[in-house]
């Protein structure tokens, strides 16, 4: 295996990143805290003598700000400022209750998975009349109901990573099938318009992120849904850390910690990443959890590719392939 270095430079871009670097001070809930000491203590004093949380990655604004605004309703004091910028690569890590997840949640030292991301069909039900797609191959076995359809090109790091982990579990037969049939677009926005105006009649291996959007627009709820994929279900590490020469690193470790504690799964499950500590059900029903994805398609039927250097080295001749049957 290559160096770290090589890594953060070719696989890391592949994911949603989020990098922290500051964050600010009021007074909010000082006192009350200050009388119960506890484990984050300290951080929580040091958070209020640094000035500002930033945050760099892709993660659609609204999903992220779902969450942000649950970080602010614990942390008051702590102002945050998101850059949605593309493929960005820094990683390193503060998570007190990391044992209540997957071994795999820690990749490296600093480089910590924040949502496993499972990828989703999005389809139009008024175009599809009655009928749900659950199945890459499926689909590429019905050109006559999918003569249309939509998708990351292998151009976008996620897409890599979705179609990659795809080709894995079953070959590229299905995906040689659909071919021309497929417009590629590099992002899941441009996806659902397609498939909400009729371009397409459905988006495979997209991103699960399309669930709120759905969700909260009533435009798209009334004429769109979307699915896990039942033949092979790939998973998108989503990672997540501090940057090394972060300004204010207790307030940056203060928002990871929040991430891997109840109720930061439970605002990741409600802003539509996957919340996936063990044994955990959400309070609110939410069903964007890692155990609700293996209740649906079987944990044999995912695959989830890890930061490594066999999925790096991959890329070139996997484009390759990907470009020689889509363009």
């Amino acid at each position: 295996m290559n160096s770290i270095p090589t890594l953060r430079r070719t696989l890391l871009p592949a994911l949603a990143v989020v990098a922290l670097a500051a964050v600010a001070a009021s007074s909010a809930i000082g006192a009350s805290q200050a009388k119960k000491p506890g484990p984050l203590a300290s951080l929580i004093a040091q958070s209020k003598k640094e000035k500002g949380l930033v945050i760099y990655g892709n993660p659609p604004s609204a999903n992220l700000q779902v969450l942000l605004d649950r970080f602010h309703y614990y942390y008051p004091w702590i102002t945050v400022t998101h850059y949605d910028l593309d493929d960005n690569t820094v990683f390193s890590k503060y998570a007190s209750e990391a044992a209540h997840f997957p071994a795999w949640a820690r990749q490296y030292k600093g480089i910590y998975v924040m949502s496993p991301d499972a990828t989703i069909i999005v389809y139009n039900k008024a175009l599809l009349n009655g009928k749900t797609p659950t199945s890459i191959s499926d689909m590429a076995g019905d050109p006559s109901t999918y003569g249309k359809v939509t998708g990351y090109t292998v151009d976008n790091t996620f897409g890599y990573t979705g179609l990659y982990g795809y080709v894995q579990l079953k070959g590229w037969n299905a995906l040689q099938s659909i071919g021309t049939k497929l417009t590629p677009t590099t992002g899941v926005a441009s996806q659902l318009t397609r498939v909400a105006n009729g371009s397409s009649v459905a988006a495979i291996i997209t991103s699960p992120t399309a669930k709120l959007t759905i969700k909260t627009n009533p435009a798209y709820t009334s004429i769109m849904d979307w699915s896990y994929i039942h033949d092979a279900e790939p998973i998108v590490p989503r990672g997540i850390a501090v940057t090394a020469k972060a300004s204010s690193p207790a307030s940056a470790r203060l928002f990871l910690n929040f991430i891997y504690t109840a109720a930061g799964q439970l605002a990741m499950c409600d802003a539509g990443f996957t919340a996936y500590r063990n044994d955990y059900t959400p309070s609110d029903g939410c069903t964007n959890t890692l155990a609700d994805v293996y209740k649906s398609v079987g944990e044999k039927n995912t695959f989830f590719p890890g930061f490594n250097q066999k999925f790096v080295n991959a890329r070139p001749a996997f484009a390759k392939q990907w470009h020689a049957i889509f363009g």
